[in-house]
């Protein structure tokens, strides 16, 4: 196989890197220099139809994705058999999806289907894992469900039970009920206090205003004293 390096000048340079070692192969990816690390990777040890052996193949851990991503580059080193003259995957050699795929800026990714390949991380037992074949430029990619299979990532998300409470506000008894902090009693003028009017402010009709929630039960109590 080719792995191609770059350096901090974004210059590439092809080497081979391709090995046999009892029948061994590793299929790794684009290679960067760079300061700091933004990014995790993992190493499956998985076994190949037509190439004994347990080989290994690094993939990008992804927490975002829902499937496991292989690219199509990668895949014809692993099943150069199963490859057309176009360097494309024999019709019939990969189980046909109808997932449609999409990167995390919505682009939709070009999926030519799926294979099951069996896979081990470490010690782990071996599990037979689901890859889409896309065609695509970046790493391959191992999604949150497989990465949690595997124990390569463990969520610790804590639970909070809370009680389904009515939404709908018919009263104020409803309010106080969804609302407990919001209320406290009600205030009360402790000395009298008497109320003017400002005779220079011009006298207007108004509509009705909207009885509060406060007043709803008690208005309508009223309301039917003079039906």
């Amino acid at each position: 196989m080719h792995t191609i390096e770059r350096d901090e000048s974004g210059a590439e340079s092809e080497t081979d890197d391709m090995n046999l070692q009892l029948h061994s192969f590793s299929f790794s990816e684009i290679k960067t220099k760079q300061r700091g690390r933004n990014e995790a990777f993992t190493i499956l040890q998985i076994e190949l139809s037509d190439i004994p052996g347990i080989h290994d193949l690094q993939l990008k851990l992804d927490t975002g994705a829902q499937a496991n991503t292989l690219p199509l580059r990668i895949y014809r080193q692993m099943y150069s058999k199963y490859i057309d003259n176009k360097g494309k995957p024999v019709a019939g050699t990969l189980k046909h999806t109808n997932t449609n795929l999409t990167a995390h800026n919505g682009t939709e990714i070009k999926c030519f289907g799926t294979t099951n390949i069996p896979c081990q991380h470490r010690q782990s037992k071996w599990i037979y894992t689901q890859f889409y074949k896309v065609d695509v430029a970046g790493p391959a990619i191992l999604g949150l469900p497989s990465c949690e299979e595997f124990k390569i990532i463990t969520l610790h998300c804590p639970l909070h039970a809370t009680k389904n409470k009515n939404t709908t506000i018919r009263n104020i008894h409803d309010m106080k009920a969804l609302y407990p902090s919001q209320f406290d009693r009600i205030g009360e003028f402790k000395t009298e206090h008497k109320l003017t009017i400002d005779p220079n402010v011009p006298a207007r009709i108004d509509p009705p205003r909207k009885v509060s929630i406060a007043l709803k039960e008690k208005n309508q109590t009223g309301a039917r004293q003079y039906v």
